[in-house]
Order: structure tokens, then C-alpha cells, then sequence
């Protein structure tokens, strides 16, 4: 709703937020297909500018993820229902930027091992679409999970204990540091395509590991960035072995959901900065910091679009 009045969807199924975001509207078929010549125009003018690869983001709600999804996408075209049609979208996508940016050129796909909400897109149906992407000869595959309404991303223990999640985490996988790391092995059961596994990687003996025990052929680490700038060529030297990511929390999850994502925000706010990384701001300023910032960026459209 700050951002966008009017958004489209796979169908006509809002983000339960606080009332943040507005109830979006199936998309048409000709919008569709203007998507996804839009994906391959965007991949043509990364591969210009000179980027060795791109990452089409298929996990998270975002719209391929609503697409995939049974709970976002209750389409009755040959866009919805079935899986196959479900992934439709994230499959021509695909085949439009190979075509596009040519054979050599790498592209990755991150996809969620499973949106952690009943009804759902489940692991079973990612472990398929992950063997269709095998035959769309895809360079590398990036396991996720979760999206806004169930942020696994960014507290798997707690949230997986909510009720809409039956299935217990397993504690070799919170001790083992590895969100996704025991779907990974599934997927690298069955495809040859190289794996990279995103989640819940704190010490360089966890990412060791992984990799050791064929979970996965690369680690993806992200947050650790924010809390050390020079976090990366340290940690690969051994000079840092581990490091403590704050989980930020208030009383309501959707709050601390936000006050969390505000968290990150704020860190990557003072590292374009050029200043370093503030562990001290509270959950309320986070939170805050967050709605400012959405709030900003939605009076910024609204004033554009009036000139």
C-alpha cells in the first residue's frame, strides 16, 4: 500500500501485514507475456553493462514465488492449478533470458525449498520444479525457503515452531547451522546442477561442513556482511571463525518481522554510507526506521506521478 494502490498478482490474494500492502489484481495474459519479454530486456542490459551472471529470484512471495504457490495463485488458466502450469511462469522466464543473453552466459535461479505455510508451495513440488530446471540446463540452483508472511529467512527456529508449520526442525539441522541444508541433499540426489545454500551459516566449520557432506557446492551468507564490513576476507583467511547475528524482536510477530527486516535495512543504509555497522539500534527504532523508509519511497512515486 506505501508503495503501490494497485499491484498485480498471480490473483487477487493480499499480504496480511498490518494493511500495509493493497490487495492486488490477477494479472491479464498480455501483461504476462510483457513480463517476461521484460525479463529477457533486463537480462539483455545487465550482460551489456557487463555483469558475468544474473539470478532470476523465484522464492521469498515475490512474483514468480506468488505464481508458484497454491495459496497466491488460484488462477484457472494455464497459469494456475496444476504445477506444471504454476511454474510456467518461472520456466519461459527462464527459457526467454537463455535465449536472450545466449548459452554461456551463467544463470542461477533462487527457489524456496517450501513456503513454510500450510497449502502452500511444499518441499515435494520444489524438488520437481528444481529436476525442470536441471533440463533448462541452469548453472546454478540457490535454496531458500519462506516468504513475508513466514520470514524463515530470518528466525527458522521460532518460526517453524508456530502452529502453521507441522513438521519439527530437526536438531541436527539448528546444530548443523543449514536451514535447507537437508532438502539441498534431496535435490543434489537427483540433479547434477551445482547447488548453492542460503540460511542460518555462522561459522566457517558449519560451511565447511556442508560442503564436506555434499549439502551443498557453494554457502550463501548475507546478513554476517552487515555485522562485519570486512567480514568476507576474513572469514575465508580463518582470521573469523564465527560471528553473532542480533535477531531483533518485539511483542507482536509482525512487528518484530518488520522490526527485524528495518534491522538489516538500517545496517546497509550506514554501510552505503561509508560508516560502519550500528549493532545497538533497538527494535522500535528499527521498526520504525523501516516505516520511514517505505513511507519515504511512497510519497517519492506519488509526487513523481503527479509532475
Amino acid at each position: 500500500r506505501f508503495n503501490n494502490m494497485q499491484p498485480v498478482s498471480a490473483s487477487d490474494v493480499g499480504l496480511n501485514k498490518l494493511g500495509f500492502f493493497a490487495r492486488p489484481r490477477p494479472m491479464r495474459e498480455d501483461e504476462i507475456q510483457q513480463l517476461i519479454r521484460n525479463y529477457g530486456r533486463c537480462a539483455a542490459l545487465l550482460q551489456e553493462a557487463g555483469f558475468n551472471g544474473i539470478q532470476i529470484h523465484a522464492a521469498h512471495g515475490y512474483l514468480i514465488s506468488q505464481f508458484l504457490s497454491p495459496i497466491t495463485n488460484r488462477r484457472a488458466d494455464q497459469w494456475g492449478g496444476s504445477l506444471q502450469n504454476r511454474a510456467r511462469l518461472l520456466l519461459e522466464v527462464l527459457r526467454t533470458v537463455r535465449k536472450t543473453c545466449g548459452p554461456s552466459f551463467p544463470l542461477s535461479v533462487k527457489l524456496n525449498s517450501a513456503d513454510f505455510q500450510r497449502g502452500g508451495f511444499q518441499e515435494d513440488e520444489s524438488l520437481t520444479v528444481a529436476g525442470w530446471l536441471e533440463q533448462e540446463e541452469l548453472d546454478l540452483l540457490e535454496i531458500s525457503g519462506g516468504n513475508y508472511e513466514k520470514l524463515v529467512f530470518f528466525n527458522h527456529e521460532s518460526e517453524n515452531s508456530s502452529k502453521q508449520d507441522t513438521r519439527p526442525v530437526r536438531a541436527s539441522t539448528n546444530a548443523r547451522e543449514a536451514y535447507f541444508g537437508e532438502f539441498a541433499r534431496r535435490v543434489k540426489a537427483s540433479c547434477r546442477m551445482p547447488i548453492l545454500v542460503t540460511g542460518g551459516f555462522r561459522t566457517r566449520e558449519g560451511c565447511l561442513q556442508a560442503l564436506r557432506d555434499g549439502e551443498a557446492d557453494l554457502i550463501g551468507m548475507a546478513r554476517p556482511f552487515l555485522c562485519v564490513p570486512d567480514f568476507g576476507g576474513r572469514f575465508l583467511r580463518g582470521e573469523l571463525v564465527s560471528t553473532d547475528v542480533p535477531s531483533v524482536k518485539l511483542p507482536n510477530r509482525t512487528l518484530s518481522d518488520m522490526a527485524e527486516a528495518g534491522y538489516w535495512d538500517a545496517q546497509l543504509d550506514r554501510i552505503a554510507h561509508e560508516l560502519d555497522p550500528d549493532p545497538g539500534i533497538g527494535p522500535w527504532a528499527s521498526f520504525f526506521h523501516l516505516l520511514g523508509r517505505e513511507a519515504g519511497k511512497a510519497l517519492a512515486k506519488r509526487i513523481a506521478g503527479a509532475a
